[in-house]
């Protein structure tokens, strides 16, 4: 099972919001983690990270 995390924060130090996404299906899964590496590559932003944990 893979599980996406997304923090976002408003860069301010407080406590940030995440997003938990769980996502079944092995192909789906490696075509967002693409599509994520990709924006964080491209678009970073330092506020902005993004991350996909496998457990």
């Amino acid at each position: 099972m893979y599980i996406i995390v997304i923090t976002i924060s408003d860069g301010n130090d407080n406590t940030p919001v995440k997003i938990n996404i769980t996502v079944f299906g092995i192909i789906l899964v490696h075509i967002l983690n693409g599509i994520l590496e990709t924006l964080v590559s491209i678009l970073y932003i330092p506020v902005f990270g993004a991350q996909i944990k496998y457990n």
